[in-house]
């Protein structure tokens, strides 16, 4: 979901993907992601702080059911369609 800053050629991915949804980050704030080959700016991403962590891994345990059986609904290949949750 990446949203062009006032310099169209730097990215700015301002939200993380957490329990299925893009979020803005609770403590805010960008990372600059350099390109090593040249040392510019090449993206701005999301810093992600200890609450969002908290809830990625929140939403990551109600996942535990369906990781185990081998698929996710979200997952755009499922290695086991029979056992995928629905």
């Amino acid at each position: 979901m990446p949203v062009t800053a006032a310099n169209s050629e730097v990215l700015r991915f301002d939200r993380l993907y957490i329990g299925g949804e893009w979020v803005l980050p609770e403590e805010g704030g960008l990372i600059e992601s350099i390109a090593p080959s040249t040392g510019s700016v090449r993206a701005l991403v999301a810093r992600a702080g200890r609450g969002d962590v908290d809830r990625a891994v929140a939403a990551s345990w109600k996942l535990g059911p369906a990781l185990a059986a081998g698929c996710i609904r979200s997952a755009p290949i499922c290695r086991n369609p029979k056992k995928c949750a629905r």
